[in-house]
């Protein structure tokens, strides 16, 4: 067994049924794990008293009621102390086996994995068009092989710079990841943040891999991304125009890219920040303007005023159209030949996503 230690940090709001299933579980993988909660909720906050017979130390610490997600996200960096950490939602899972990465990690000298993330968890009473959950959670499985891919920054970074409206996709991450504590230690001696901007998951994404050479990607679900009625999710998509128009309230928003609060402008914008700091820019922005055409008839003075703002705008238009017209035809192909969800199993317990990921192990 090795001796490297593991803080999950954990900001949360107005969850604490979920929050509180959640800690029984993850405060009993380990006593080599420490979880930190930051709480900014209206109602009390949970007590760390509450909790007895646990392997894990836990720490509960209040936020501001006002504080946005990324606040909360920033405001636990604080309170990192091992050698590695990992940034979840209250709803999310991570599995028993997690410390075996960390080993695994710690005897390579890597600095950060991922996942693939071919599992779900959804909580009771979350509302989904096609799904019934009957009992506490239910698994939504895909296909995963436990491959290991070997990702280098400089690589990933191009490339989430041309798919600058698609999120982190396989960069390295603080929330829903694993990364090494010395990456703060360096962006400290840079005087700069982890979390920015308006989005905490692609900016930080950014700046991990701005302090790395390389990391691995694992085809397997040692975290789950989990979706309840209540999380921060949840609410922001209910509304998300308006959660976001709050959070970006005299935000100085890069002319070049629509000020329309979806996820594609958000993304962008957050990117666009990260590169900032590092005297890096996106050169071509067709891979988000493809996504406006959709939405153009909803917001035509916004998407014009933006788009006129780019130079060589015959061009960036023509690629646009293009890559509009390759997303639409690529969502027509993956919805006639998708079968990419396994099973979707009902489960009273947390503990027993482990047991499918054992018996599962080997396929």
């Amino acid at each position: 067994m090795g001796s490297k230690t593991l803080d999950i940090i954990i900001p949360t709001k107005n969850n604490s049924k979920i929050l509180i299933k959640n800690l029984n579980y993850l405060l009993n993988i380990s006593d080599r794990i420490r979880v930190v909660v930051l709480d900014s909720s209206d109602q009390p906050s949970i007590y760390a008293k509450d909790f007895k017979k646990l392997k894990s130390d836990l720490e509960v610490f209040r936020t501001p009621k006002n504080f946005s997600s990324v606040q909360n996200f920033d405001a636990g960096v604080e309170h990192i102390r091992s050698d590695f950490f990992i940034f979840l939602g209250d709803d999310d899972f991570v599995s028993a086996n997690i410390m075996d990465i960390i080993d695994n990690l710690d005897s390579r000298g890597l600095k950060a994995c991922i996942s693939t993330f071919p599992m779900n968890i959804l909580w009771r009473g979350f509302k989904a068009k096609t799904l019934n959950i009957k009992n506490e959670i239910a698994l939504v499985e895909r296909k995963y092989s436990q491959d290991e891919v070997v990702l280098f920054s400089n690589t990933e970074i191009e490339n989430c710079i041309r798919k600058q409206s698609r999120g982190p996709l396989n960069l390295p991450r603080a929330y829903l990841g694993i990364t090494s504590s010395e990456v703060l230690v360096s962006l400290r001696k840079k005087q700069q943040k982890l979390f920015g901007s308006i989005s905490p998951d692609i900016f930080s994404s950014i700046k991990i891999a701005e302090n790395i050479e390389s990391y691995i990607r694992i085809d397997y679900p040692f975290i789950i991304p989990g979706a309840s009625p209540n999380t921060a999710s949840a609410e922001e998509a209910k509304g998300s125009e308006q959660n976001h128009m709050k959070r970006a309230k005299n935000y100085n928003w890069n002319s070049l890219i629509p000020e329309i609060h979806n996820e594609a402008c958000i993304w962008s914008q957050a990117l666009s920040d990260a590169l900032l700091e590092s005297d890096r820019n996106i050169s071509n922005y067709s891979n988000l303007y493809s996504r406006m055409f959709h939405i153009f008839h909803q917001h035509p003075h916004k998407i014009s005023k933006a788009f006129l703002q780019n130079s060589n705008r015959i061009t960036l238009f023509l690629y646009s159209f293009m890559n509009a017209i390759k997303l639409l035809t690529t969502k027509i192909f993956e919805r006639l030949i998708n079968n990419d969800v396994k099973r979707m199993t009902d489960l009273k317990h947390l503990e027993e996503v482990n047991g499918i990921l054992e018996k599962f192990k080997t396929r």
